[in-house]
């Protein structure tokens, strides 16, 4: 049973109801049930647009420090945010070099960014049709308490 809602708050009552009812459906959450502290029933799924930084390891040292600065701050949606003002601020650079800037222009080059490395795991760049090469959606399953990554 997919669920539509982008409340994880929603989604747990919802899914502990079912389990209660001896239902067997097994419940799929979208991108804002992602919050293991509110949506944690086991058997559930969610997707995702992007990997939880936090299982990568070349990501380690990067999330200890964040974690350590700001303790619980993080989010599913921080690590996309943070490669996004990434690739603006490589645009901004690049339509800088002649010391002025127009919407156009960032425009432009934002579209030809490229990023060999991202925090995401991954390089990042757009296809010719303004799509972004190689996306994915992330599968995740609740085993314990625990989001696992399954694709």
């Amino acid at each position: 049973m997919y669920l539509p809602f982008q409340v994880d708050s929603q989604a747990q009552p919802f899914a502990q109801q079912l389990k209660a009812q001896g239902k067997s459906a097994i419940v799929f959450g979208s991108d804002g049930t992602f919050d293991s502290s509110k949506f944690d029933v086991n058997g559930s799924y969610i997707s995702f647009f992007a990997p939880d930084v936090t299982t990568i390891k070349a990501d380690a040292a990067i999330v200890a420090a964040f974690q350590k600065q700001f303790p619980g701050a993080t989010s599913p949606f921080g690590a996309p945010n943070y490669v996004l003002a990434q690739m603006y601020a490589s645009a901004i650079t690049t339509s800088c070099k002649d010391s002025k800037i127009t919407r156009a222009e960032l425009r432009k080059n934002f579209a030809k960014v490229s990023l060999s490395s991202t925090i995401l795991g991954t390089p990042i760049r757009f296809t010719a049709n303004g799509d972004l090469a190689g996306a994915k959606f992330h599968i995740f399953k609740i085993v314990n308490g625990k989001y696992q990554t399954v694709q």
